[in-house]
């Protein structure tokens, strides 16, 4: 878990300290970074998630999903496994995070899990150093 504390000591330390905010609301990207001023003048990073489910499972609808999950219900019973629940896409609280990130401009973005789209590449091109 990331925490600013972290982060910060790391960049003072003279390191590139990072905060996985992939789970952080886009509202609160802004203040995250604000804070993390706060404790450190050094660089810092903030890293998210591109993707954290499958592309092919990305525009999957509620029905299909459930479906898919029936066919796999006699597995889960055998194992006494609880079927996964649906959840649906974080493409838009991404995408929202990125616009986030991008106002807030810590001085390194980074992503794993998939690669941002052009438009985002475009986006962040447009900012200004």
């Amino acid at each position: 878990m990331s925490t600013v504390e972290l982060a910060a000591t790391v960049s003072n330390l003279g390191g590139l300290g990072s905060y996985g905010a992939h789970i952080v609301e886009p509202e609160a990207i802004e203040r995250l970074c604000e804070e993390m001023r706060t404790h450190t003048t050094r660089p810092f990073a903030i890293n998210l998630w591109v993707s954290d489910s499958d592309a092919s499972m990305r525009d999957l609808s509620q029905q299909q999903f459930n479906q898919r999950a029936d066919d796999y219900r006699s597995i889960y019973d055998q194992l006494s496994v609880a079927p996964p629940q649906w959840i649906s896409s974080s493409k838009a609280v991404y995408e929202r995070q990125v616009e986030a990130v991008l106002r807030a401009r810590p001085k390194v973005f980074s992503f794993v899990f998939g690669i941002p789209s052009k438009e985002i590449h475009q986006n962040a091109d447009s900012v200004e150093s």
